[in-house]
């Protein structure tokens, strides 16, 4: 293998990691040695495995990593540290969708595309999260200052919005060209995209209508856009009625029914913030 001797393989072998690996992680310091164990092993294969002859290879390479920092921050119970966790996952696989030829790696590019934005959709809720326990502190328990928790507020919703780009982004490859803005095709070809097109929907709505009120006009646009989300997760389980009752029903039929709810009460919600206007 690449030169080496099988003897010299097995005496680089740690065998203690082994332990480690036979059984599933329970708390941080099981998850981060199997992340260090990880880390160490991506970063030997990355030595053969370059990224100018090995490209697709190198790719996935760091695509494990990424995924192994949103594992590893699971179980970070500090949401600071989690942040930044998550941030790393960010960072790598920004800078493998700048290094990648949109026409050369187009299925590669959709995969990291709808990674980054869920990534960023974890950043959001990590941020979510710090503010709603800052929220819950007793009286006597210091709370930030106000001008913090703005800042925070400020944070979720950038990365909100850097999601809902993501996920954009993601759908712009399916359209049609030459045009970015081009019509959709009515059915898509394989059960994958349809599910992948249906659920990047599906989330965007959900986190618009999730974003923190800003003022009661930018509030009213972005529930009117989850609303339009929604209504168009709808239309798509039924231009791809086939496939759903007899493929993925089982998959995807709650995020459906989880639209057709809010297609309900998005509405009395959307009016009711008019007549504040």
């Amino acid at each position: 293998m690449f030169g080496l001797d099988l003897c010299d393989i097995l005496t680089a072998i740690n065998f203690d990691c082994i332990e480690h690996l036979a059984k599933v992680p329970t708390d941080y310091d099981e998850a981060a040695a199997i992340f260090r164990l990880l880390q160490d092993s991506i970063r030997c294969s990355q030595t053969f495995y370059v990224e100018d002859g090995f490209c697709s290879e190198f790719v996935e390479l760091q695509r494990d990593l990424a995924l192994a920092y949103a594992h590893l921050a699971q179980f970070e119970t500090d949401l600071q540290r989690k942040c930044c966790m998550l941030k790393n996952r960010i960072d790598i696989l920004k800078r493998l969708l700048a290094d990648l030829n949109p026409q050369h790696y187009l299925t590669t590019r959709r995969i990291l595309l709808f990674e980054l934005a869920d990534s960023f959709s974890d950043m959001k809720d990590a941020k979510e999260n710090l503010i709603k326990l800052n929220d819950e502190m007793d009286a006597e328990e210091e709370k930030v200052s106000g001008k913090k928790r703005a800042h925070w507020i400020m944070k979720c919703n950038t990365f909100g919005l850097k999601a809902i780009a993501a996920f954009e982004d993601f759908l712009t490859t399916f359209r049609e060209p030459p045009e970015p803005q081009g019509k959709m095709p009515e059915r898509l070809k394989i059960e994958e995209n349809y599910l992948s097109v249906m659920r990047a929907n599906f989330y965007m709505a959900r986190i618009y209508s999730h974003l923190f009120d800003v003022d009661i006009k930018t509030n009213l646009q972005h529930l009117v856009r989850a609303l339009e989300l929604y209504q168009h997760v709808i239309h798509l389980a039924k231009v791809h009625q086939r496939l759903a009752k007899d493929v993925i029903s089982d998959d995807l039929d709650p995020e459906v029914e989880i639209a057709k709810t809010m297609v309900e009460l998005l509405p009395k919600k959307i009016d009711r913030i008019k007549s504040c206007l």
